[in-house]
């Protein structure tokens, strides 16, 4: 190593390339499935919906909350 550079070239340290990226996708597909879950055997009904059902009846403010956070910021609005 030459003084001022405390790497040597190719050399990584930490974790390994992509695996935050893979423990996010990992992540996400585990979501979508307890999501996609039905609430019985014989109700169509998923699990995402039926919890957000039961929040806007239960705490429609913190339903209204989670609503606002997934819109986007600003709309660009195009008018001819």
């Amino acid at each position: 190593m030459m003084p001022g550079k405390p790497f040597e070239r190719g050399h990584r340290i930490g974790r390994p390339r992509g695996s935050r990226n893979r423990l996010a996708s990992q992540f996400l597909d585990d979501l979508i499935e307890i999501w996609n879950e039905p609430i019985s055997k014989d109700n169509p009904l998923r699990r995402g919906p039926a919890a957000l059902r039961i929040m806007s009846r239960d705490r429609p403010h913190e339903f209204a909350k989670i609503y606002a956070s997934v819109l986007p910021k600003e709309f660009l609005v195009d008018t001819i």
